[in-house]
């Protein structure tokens, strides 16, 4: 389930690209699409971070099924996915800032965008994970 929601994302991640490359290719006014190395980093850093997250979130997700039976179970398993799926494109695009100086976040140094990482994949997991927790709680689509 992973692998084909990380393949659907890197899709998307892929139309969005071709779609800046046409805009950055016909010269629209007034849209920044960034340099071709920049769309190519984006697209390197979504279609890795998407592959990653899926199969990372979906290990996670099967090795939390045993705390499924609560609530609190849920919230938490929805929380760790969540940080998994958001951190994995955060970590990909500080290591692309840091190793070619691709700045796909708009920090203003790679140190800042290692030193944010951590509340940003928290904050994310949280504010994503436990809504989403909730709700896959309340359906129950799987034990």
């Amino acid at each position: 389930m992973g692998t084909y929601i990380a393949l659907a994302f890197s899709a998307i991640a892929v139309l969005v690209l071709i779609i800046g490359a046409l805009v950055k290719f016909t010269h629209a006014s007034g849209v920044r699409t960034g340099t071709p190395a920049e769309l190519l980093g984006m697209g390197a850093v979504a279609i890795v971070g998407y592959v990653m997250a899926g199969l990372i979130g979906g290990a996670a997700i099967w090795a939390l099924r045993p705390i499924r039976r609560w609530l609190v179970g849920w919230l938490l398993n929805g929380v760790v996915v969540a940080c998994v799926a958001y951190g994995s494109i955060g970590l990909l695009g500080a290591i692309l800032y840091q190793g070619t100086g691709i700045n796909l976040f708009d920090y203003a140094s790679p140190a800042e965008a290692w030193r944010d990482l951590p509340g940003m994949i928290i904050g994310i997991g949280l504010t994503v994970g436990i809504p989403g927790g909730a709700y896959f709680w309340w359906k129950r689509p799987w034990g």
